[in-house]
């Protein structure tokens, strides 16, 4: 098991959080968003770089019950 923390990349249409990361133009790092202008914008692949969310912070919210 890794200690490492696992990512899924962002989909069409999910919005975009302050702690997902996009990929820097060096194409082997990633930067958080922050509190920038695209946040809760709808990720578009073809407007921007691609983006990847924490796979815990994706999970949040998607048990019954809402935990």
């Amino acid at each position: 098991m890794t200690d490492k923390p696992q990512y899924r990349l962002l989909q069409r249409g999910e919005p975009i959080r302050a702690d997902d990361e996009a990929l820097k133009e060096d194409a082997e790092t990633w930067a958080v968003v922050g509190d920038g202008v695209f946040v809760d914008c709808p990720y578009t692949a073809h407007v921007f770089r691609p983006m990847r969310r924490r796979a815990a912070a994706a999970l949040a919210g998607t048990a019954p019950g809402g935990a």
